[in-house]
């Protein structure tokens, strides 16, 4: 990830068929062709910033808690490499305000209200940043980084059978960010009941025929 944090006086609004709107959270890509393009270049290192993905967060407009009465958070995020093809990830401290304002100046297109005159503050993290502040998120990873770290030392659990086992003895780890993540899937629950029932002598298939069979009972004596 590339993120940058801001600071409003106003709520994004969006241009959408019913007229100007604020969301909490909103996806930006042109077309499927972009988004190829986008992932071919992610691929070779390079920052592409033509049309770029955009996942865009303003919490405030659902919790006004998370800014002072009468302004608003916004997070951009853009998914760029983190080593790049020119420099290597110690190449982002140098090029990463002139990355950011591009990926501001492609969101702006998107609202109906925003300029530069509403960004009070701005905080920018590039892959390379997220990796500092907080090690987990290896090379800007959002969920936890991957095997390589995971094999230095993370608690994070690795690909493969038995990964979501814990040094405690009968202490399990699952949750939207442990393998194999992509946060609403339900696979990380659905890959740690798998280790846990293989623990208790069962097996998944064994646990869902029960649960069928429980159900058929159900309706056949409704």
């Amino acid at each position: 990830m590339f993120v940058s944090h801001y600071a409003l006086d106003a709520p994004p609004l969006y241009r959408l068929e019913q007229g100007p709107t604020a969301s909490v959270a909103a996806g930006i890509i042109e077309s499927p062709e972009e988004l190829l393009a986008a992932l071919a270049a992610f691929r070779r290192g390079e920052t592409r910033l033509e049309s770029p993905p955009l996942l865009v967060v303003s919490s405030s407009v659902v919790d006004p808690s998370r800014a002072p009465a009468g302004h608003h958070t916004l997070k951009v995020v853009g998914f760029l490499p983190y080593h790049l093809s020119d420099g290597g990830s110690a190449r982002w401290d140098a090029i990463k305000e002139t990355v950011s304002e591009a990926l501001l100046d492609h969101y702006l297109r998107y609202t109906t209200n925003l300029s530069r005159k509403n960004i009070l503050a701005r905080h920018v993290e590039s892959p390379l940043d997220l990796e500092r502040r907080n090690p987990h998120n290896y090379h800007g990873s959002c969920h936890g980084g991957d095997q390589d770290l995971a094999q230095e030392g993370s608690l994070r659990p690795t690909p493969g059978f038995g990964s979501y086992r814990l040094p405690v003895s009968g202490l399990y780890q699952t949750g939207s960010t442990t393998h194999p993540g992509a946060s609403v899937t339900g696979a990380p629950g659905r890959n740690c009941a798998e280790v846990i029932l293989s623990d208790l002598g069962l097996s998944l298939d064994q646990a869902i025929a029960a649960g069928r069979s429980v159900v058929a009972q159900s309706r056949s004596t409704t």
